[in-house]
């Protein structure tokens, strides 16, 4: 890829599992960002991306789902808890990645790999993109370290409201841009249409 050019365009690399040394000496060289997708390659057995080598290589690092067809829920909040056990695991070592790092590849990583500097992080002249967690929950106490709370222990139903440039999309368990019935109609309609051409 890097010999045909392709590095030589924005380019996010997904997965990266079987990369070695030299691949990620390129994406850094080349500025690739990597998003990594824990969940769907845990389900697929495909291997585990080396995320924390390539944060101390200096590589953006971005989370993602994959899709329904690798993943079932697309829940963010357990893609970034898996990160960090499987990076525990791979290096055998307990405090492999932090919360921190792993929550920036959620938020500022993906932000960067989309080129975008208004938005991943919450401060004056970004765009409101962002979550709010109901946090009064008995699992997620006690609060000594509200980020490990978060990225541990709190669910994807925690999240009471969704915002996207300030605008609400959801809040309160209400979707308030989707017509619920009609999209879950239109998924069945296509699931029974798939299904009778295989």
């Amino acid at each position: 890829f890097n010999d045909c050019g392709v590095f030589d365009s924005p380019t996010t690399a997904a997965h990266c599992v079987w990369v070695e040394k030299q691949d990620m000496e390129i994406f850094r060289e080349k500025g690739v960002t990597v998003a990594t997708n824990p969940i769907s390659n845990l389900k697929l057995a495909s291997g585990i991306c080396p995320a924390k080598e390539m944060l101390k290589l200096g590589i953006n690092l971005g989370i993602g789902t994959d899709g329904v067809s690798s993943n079932n829920n697309l829940n963010m909040l357990e893609e970034i808890k898996t990160m960090i056990l499987l990076q525990k695991i791979k290096l055998n070592d307990p405090v492999a990645l932090t919360t921190a790092e792993a929550m920036r590849a959620a938020t500022a990583g993906g932000a960067k790999a989309q080129g975008r500097s208004d938005c991943g992080t919450i401060k004056v002249g970004n765009r409101a993109d962002l979550i709010v967690m109901d946090i009064d929950k008995p699992y997620l106490y006690p609060q000594h370290n509200i980020l490990n709370n978060l990225v541990f222990s709190a669910m994807g139903t925690d999240v009471v409201l969704t915002m996207v440039d300030g605008r609400i999309l959801y809040e309160n368990g209400e979707y308030l841009t989707l017509d619920l019935e009609k999209t879950v109609y239109e998924v069945e309609k296509r699931r029974k249409r798939i299904l009778t051409e295989l």
